[in-house]
């Protein structure tokens, strides 16, 4: 699977159009890659159809092009290859491998002595699945959510925002080094926060997440799927995964 940890900062060195789909040839590590294998480039998982002189090929339908932020690359835009596996190969998706939202945008941009605080946009879509000092994919990069806006006020539609920050080594080996306000990102939320809600306290007042119900979380779990069964926050407030051991598999683990 894509561990949401970078293996490289390449770079898109063509694109070529063919009407409703794009091929992309980036400029990175190969080594124990093959065709046919699937390879995540700013977190978008595409498959490899074709080697050539330290560059590998991906065709990219338009529906890609249209719901991430692979439609907005140019020649020379940077381009991060997703983690290798054990064994120098390229593992088959990314354990963040929850909700995806479509393209969002960078808010605001804070450096600091030694990081970059980002605030990006949240899209109700998968909001749910975000929770304070829980992880977040941003361009297939694996962050820690920092701060977390509130949800729209009832009645009203819109996006909130989060917050990641950035240490250096961070800033110099991904793509998130370079990203701007206005600029799109592509977000995916965790597995495995699908059926558990979160609290978090801003400016002193309790803003909860929705948890899903027990009937939905019977019906996972007899679908083979984990939840995730939490304590009241004035309990001990951890949480526990469940799952019927009769249909366990390694796919259904959430890592």
């Amino acid at each position: 699977m894509f561990t949401g940890i970078v293996a490289e900062l390449g770079e898109v060195v063509g694109i070529e159009q063919r009407g409703d789909a794009a091929r992309l040839t980036i400029r990175g590590s190969t080594d124990g890659v093959s065709p046919g294998e699937s390879i995540a480039v700013n977190g978008v998982c595409l498959t490899v159809t074709g080697i050539l002189d330290g560059t590998f090929t991906a065709d990219v339908m338009g529906e890609t092009l249209d719901r991430s932020s692979l439609g907005a690359l140019a020649p020379g835009a940077a381009g991060q290859p997703g983690a290798i596996g054990p064994h120098g190969r390229p593992l088959g998706r990314p354990s963040d491998a929850g909700p995806r939202g479509r393209d969002r945008t960078v808010i605001s941009r804070s450096p600091a002595e030694h990081w970059d605080q980002v605030r990006i946009s949240l899209p109700a879509s998968i909001s749910r699945y975000v929770v304070h000092k829980g992880s977040i994919a941003v361009d297939g990069i694996s962050l820690t959510v920092s701060a977390l806006g509130p949800p729209p006020e009832d009645g009203h539609v819109g996006d909130s925002w989060f917050e990641v920050c950035l240490i250096p080594e961070t800033l110099k080996r991904t793509t998130m080094g370079a990203r701007q306000p206005g600029e799109v990102v592509n977000l995916e939320g965790r597995r495995d926060r699908e059926v558990c809600g979160a609290a978090s306290e801003r400016e002193g007042k309790q803003v909860n997440q929705v948890f899903d119900d027990v009937d939905r979380a019977i019906k996972d779990i007899a679908a083979g799927q984990p939840v995730v069964v939490v304590d009241d926050a004035d309990r001990e407030n951890e949480g526990d995964i469940i799952l019927a051991a009769s249909l366990a598999t390694p796919s259904c683990w959430p890592s």
